[in-house]
């Protein structure tokens, strides 16, 4: 929500516009936008500086920005391009008849009032809705100030506030539905419903195809393993007989004289050395079947294949247990997919000073959330892609 207000007082000529003003404000009021009417009180302006006592409690803060415009407002990103702060809003007070701000004008913000360039200023608010107006309309009472932008728009000119005229497409500052399809799956060139409605029908095909294959290759994957798995031998029955042989022909041999013993003893170690090679072909036949197994998940996307070491040692431990944890893995579970979503608000953050850093995060993080700036500086404080911006000595 915005409205416009003279930033200077005039009670006589004009040179007396030459001097920015330390302390700004809104009178009290009822102001008409397109939203609904903004009531402005002292209700409202204890709101209003009671969040803004709040945001300036925490570490770092360095004020509220006063931009040229509004270019923390995502409709009007094309509008105002530039995003430096020309002063700052660093105290909120009221009297009986306004709310007030305290302002520390950067040198080219001071520059910009003593050329005129601007002469009134336009406060970016959260509202809530407190109502309903005779006519129907709504009553909205703000509860958060953003940012002040300056402006030469005046359009609404009775006690000396103007309210900034939008154009069509300023009139709703959220996004249409249209407008956020648009931005959600990054293709600019689609301009009508119909359109949208044509790009996701051709999504869902391509969907469905993939679906249809991943089901095709695992049906063929699942046959091959079936048949390969039959075709393996018996080594564990075939180990199980060999050791009973064993243990037979221990009992069955009397040491009725050496030349016997020695016969007995010749026994069992043939019998020894077929039970360690049965045992060898298992582990071998094992391995194998494994790495069958792991070709063909790695394939059909049950596993990628940074895991598929992890999972050749669960084969080696237990191949059984192994076999199955891999068969309860759907198909496609580990393919990755890459987003189309594309960032239209992103910045080069680098070439930005550590202030105007955070500025543009907060205002995008309370665009993308709708929350007041205190949540949204919170946000971006626990953000861990953003914790250089709050170290010391990035502050």
């Amino acid at each position: 929500m915005r409205f416009s207000r003279r930033i200077f007082a005039l009670p006589g000529a004009a040179n007396e516009l030459a001097e920015p003003l330390d302390w700004i404000e809104v009178p009290f009021g009822a102001y008409e936008h397109p939203k609904g009417i903004q009531i402005l009180n002292a209700a409202s302006a204890a709101d209003v500086i009671a969040a803004f006592n709040e945001a300036a409690a925490e570490s770092g803060f360095r004020g509220l920005p006063v931009y040229i415009g509004h270019p923390d407002v995502p409709s009007f990103f094309a509008k105002y391009r530039d995003h430096k702060a020309y002063a700052w809003v660093t105290n909120l007070a009221a009297n009986e008849t306004a709310l007030r701000m305290r302002i520390d004008w950067t040198e080219p913000g001071r520059e910009l009032i003593t050329n005129e360039a601007f002469a009134y200023f336009s406060p970016n608010w959260f509202c809530r809705v407190s109502g309903r107006a005779s006519q129907g309309g709504r009553i909205l009472s703000p509860v958060t100030l953003r940012s002040l932008g300056l402006t030469q728009e005046p359009n609404i000119k009775y006690l000396s506030v103007a309210c900034e005229e939008p154009t069509p497409q300023e009139e709703e500052p959220n996004m249409d539905l249209l407008t956020r399809i648009k931005a959600l799956i990054g293709q600019d060139d689609i301009n009508t419903e119909d359109e949208v409605c044509g790009w996701i029908t051709k999504a869902l095909e391509g969907l469905k195809a993939i679906r249809e294959s991943v089901d095709e290759r695992y049906k063929a994957e699942n046959a091959a393993y079936e048949t390969t798995e039959n075709e393996i031998p018996d080594v564990a029955g075939l180990i199980a007989v060999l050791d009973s042989a064993l243990v037979t022909a221990a009992n069955e041999i009397p040491p009725t004289s050496v030349a016997e013993l020695t016969a007995a003893q010749t026994k069992v170690t043939d019998l020894t050395g077929q039970i360690t090679a049965a045992n060898e072909a298992l582990q071998t036949s094992r391995k194998d079947h494994a790495a069958l197994l792991l070709d063909a998940a790695v394939e059909d996307g049950r596993i990628v294949q940074a895991n598929r070491d992890g999972f050749a040692d669960k084969f080696s431990a237990d191949f059984e247990a192994a076999a199955n944890e891999l068969s309860a893995i759907q198909p496609g579970t580990a393919l990755k997919t890459k987003s189309t979503i594309t960032d239209a608000a992103k910045r080069d953050a680098n070439q930005r000073d550590i202030s105007e850093q955070i500025t543009v995060a907060v205002n995008e993080r309370m665009d993308k959330l709708s929350c007041d700036y205190h949540q949204a500086y919170m946000a971006c404080k626990r953000d861990p892609k953003l914790a250089a911006l709050f170290t010391p000595d990035s502050k």
